[in-house]
């Protein structure tokens, strides 16, 4: 079997061993409110249920929904050969190459051949899903498909911390825009920013709220002089002051029925509110152009 060729820098262990992952507020910080929200949302014992699904993952055999050749794994060559049984024996099993769509054979072919160079990335989820997922999330993988030839990207995968794929999405499909190195943050804030500022304990990480931390797009959160930053796309930079007021997930889910999904405006561009694991917070844009 070819293996996909693997230049990711240790991406996975040494993007982020500097440093221990963190959220500004985990779950165990609000434990009678995390009983609340499950209670609220049918849960009654959280732990049961994941302690269950863990059990179906590992004891799960080929064929199965379940099944992941090395579920939750702990290398990066035990990620990528998750991948590669997602992609091939479950998102295109039985396909030959004529019958896939014509922007995503050469990505086939290249997979096959062993010609792609792949980045595995670790991602911290502040999302509230964090607290709440049948199965714990405080993380998953992003891996990211590059041709070695142009350089250019041309796809990127979420593998969950159980070891199934997420999501995979071709890159001509929705341009996720530009995702710096942890070790280039000092950099963009000079070039892009004009900011002289240390920068401690960077990591990617996915976050409800603002308009880009997403799955595949994650922001970069820093720390720096007593403050959080956000880093949205390498293109704006938000502040998150450590003494501003927060919001608790209870209230804000209180809110959000209350009054439904709302529209995206220029109040929500400037100062947005985001997911901080088991809280929410106002941001500040302090840095780049909100998009027209």
């Amino acid at each position: 079997m070819h293996r996909i060729t693997t230049i990711s820098l240790f991406a996975l262990f040494i993007g982020q061993s500097a440093h221990a992952a963190w959220v500004p507020v985990d779950c165990k910080d609000r434990p009678l409110e995390v009983q609340s929200l499950h209670r609220a949302i049918g849960v009654a014992d959280l732990e049961k249920v994941r302690q269950s699904y863990r059990a179906a993952v590992l004891k799960a055999k080929p064929r199965s929904p379940l099944y992941a050749p090395h579920p939750y794994p702990r290398t990066r060559e035990e990620i990528i050969e998750n991948f590669r049984h997602a992609y091939f024996d479950r998102l295109f099993a039985g396909k030959s190459l004529e019958t896939l769509p014509e922007r995503e054979r050469p990505i086939y072919e290249a997979l096959k051949e062993g010609r792609l160079r792949v980045d595995v990335l670790r991602i911290e989820n502040w999302d509230l899903s964090r607290c709440t997922g049948e199965s714990p999330s405080s993380f998953y993988y992003l891996l990211r498909f590059f041709d070695p030839s142009t350089g250019k990207e041309v796809a990127r995968s979420k593998q969950f911390e159980t070891g199934h794929m997420g999501i995979y999405r071709h890159a001509s499909l929705d341009p996720q825009g530009s995702l710096p190195a942890l070790a280039e943050v000092p950099a963009v804030l000079r070039s892009r920013f004009s900011r002289t500022m240390p920068v401690e304990q960077p990591q990617y990480v996915m976050a409800a709220g603002l308009p880009h931390c997403w799955d595949d797009s994650p922001c970069i959160a820093f720390k720096s002089q007593g403050k959080l930053y956000l880093l949205d796309g390498g293109e704006l930079l938000y502040e998150i002051d450590a003494g501003a007021p927060r919001t608790s997930v209870t209230a804000r889910r209180e809110q959000q029925i209350r009054e439904g999904l709302q529209p995206l405006g220029v109040t929500e561009m400037n100062a947005p509110l985001i997911s901080l694991g088991f809280e929410w917070a106002r941001a500040r844009r302090v840095g780049g152009q909100k998009p027209q």
